[in-house]
Formats: C-alpha cells, structure tokens, sequence
C-alpha cells in the first residue's frame, strides 16, 4: 500500500473485525467483505445535501448499493406458504394459485460491534417493505418481492412428507432453508427449520463521501407461523423470524419477517 493510500485508509476508523487493504477490506473468520467505491468530482453538487439530510443519506445508499448489486436487506420469503398448500397431506389446505400482498422486514445487529465514530450502518436496522407475487404449483411456489429497500426472489419444493426445503436470493444476500410442518389447525399453522445464510451490510462514511458494505455468514433457526380468519379460508397473516450466530461479530442475528395477503 503506497503512503497516500495508507492515509486516506487511516482516515476513517473501522471496526475490529475488518482488515484495511487500499481499496478493499475483508473480514476475519465471517469472511465479510467489504468494497468501497468513491466518486469525487462528479458528486460535488449533491454530496452536501446528502450530508446534511438522513433520509437523502439512506436512499441514495442504498441505490449505489444497486448499482453494484449488493443490495440493502432480506425479503420475506412468501413461497414458504406452499407447506400449507395442496397436493400433499394437510388439512386445512390452502388453494390459491395466485396471490399478492405486503410485506415487512426487519434485522437487529450489535449496532456497537459494527460501527464507529465514522463509519455508520446506513440502514440500522435493516428495514425494507414492499409487495410480492406468490404462484403455487403441484410440485414448486415462486414469490417475488419488490418495494423499498428490498428486491429479490424465492422458491419452496416439496421434499418428503411433512419436509420441504426453500431458496432464498435477493441484492441483500441469500438463504438456504429446511422446514418441517409442525401444526395446522383449523385457524392456526407453524413451521420450523435450519438455515444458512448470507446477508449484506451498507455503511455511510461520515466526513468523506463514500459506500461501504460488508457480508457476513449466519446459520441457526428459521421459523414462522400464519393466521387464518376461518378453516376453510387460506392464509391471510405469515409471520416469520430467523435466529442465527455470525462467527464474524461471534454474535446472534434476529430477522423479523411480517406480510398480509391471501396466501
């Protein structure tokens, strides 16, 4: 590393988990990665707003994060709903072929393990909303979410009996998934699994305008549960969670999922 990139990188304080390299920092046993990418002629005009206005701060964040497709957070994966749909054995079974709804997410992080005076988390809790399209087939389901801060796709088949395995993949990272079908009653249903996944972080640099992100690895417990308003009426209420350990920050990560649909 040459002395002025040697400054420039001392500049902005980083936490203990990452390894400053030039342009790029990676992360210890998690793996993380994390790129930064500046622009500094072409963004005088619009760097001052984005400096003194949180909100612009955060949208145009999470749009540069795009850009270089890493995305802002982690849909609810909505083809889930398929464990309580037909052909396979379950009683009430839900018969939608199309369904459309809203949809929440949220993550919670040791914010104190990740930032620093500097170097900020430009979505702190990994909030997106938005809307998605779930299709339901024999033998697959498909969901599509789109909205804010939130953009990706999702797939659940059928495995054996009361099993099925589900695929996660969004600009906010991925997630593989086992489920098991442990109640459906009339009025009520719940699932648990294990997973792995693999979500992204954005950051703002204070002081200098720049993006950075960083990747960390999880696997623990996925889980969810959905409403019905009568038993022979399909799902209406799907919430979710997802409890996982990330060996990069040796700490846990809570995601909270809620969507409203007809499902």
């Amino acid at each position: 590393m040459n002395d002025a990139a040697f400054a420039l990188v001392r500049t902005h304080a980083t936490p203990a988990f990452v390894d400053l390299d030039a342009d790029f920092v990676t992360g210890g046993l998690g793996g993380g990665r994390v790129t930064r990418h500046r622009e500094r002629a072409a963004m005088k005009r619009i760097v001052p707003l984005i400096r003194r206005s949180p909100i612009v701060r955060l949208v145009f964040t999470c749009l540069a994060s795009l850009v270089v497709l890493t995305g802002c957070a982690l849909h609810a994966p909505m083809s889930e709903t398929f464990l309580f749909h037909e052909p396979y054995p379950t009683r009430p079974a839900h018969t939608a072929d199309v369904t459309l709804g809203i949809t929440a997410t949220q993550t919670l992080v040791p914010r104190r393990l990740l930032e620093t005076r500097e170097l900020k988390l430009a979505n702190p809790f990994q909030r997106a909303g938005g809307l998605y399209l779930g299709l339901y087939h024999e033998e697959i389901a498909l969901s599509f979410s789109a909205g804010v801060l939130m953009l990706g796709a999702d797939a659940t088949f059928h495995l054996w009996g009361r099993n099925y395995a589900s695929v996660l993949a969004s600009f906010g990272g991925w997630r593989l998934t086992w489920l098991h079908r442990t109640m459906n009653t009339p009025y009520l249903g719940a699932t648990l699994g294990l997973a792995v996944q693999r979500e992204h972080f954005m950051f703002w640099c204070d002081g200098d305008f720049c993006t950075s992100g960083t990747w960390f690895t999880s696997a623990g417990v996925r889980a969810f549960g959905i409403l019905r308003t009568a038993p022979t009426d399909n799902g209406v209420l799907h919430g979710g969670l997802y409890l996982g350990y990330a060996p990069a920050i040796r700490r846990p990560v809570l995601q909270l999922t809620l969507s409203f649909g007809n499902f």
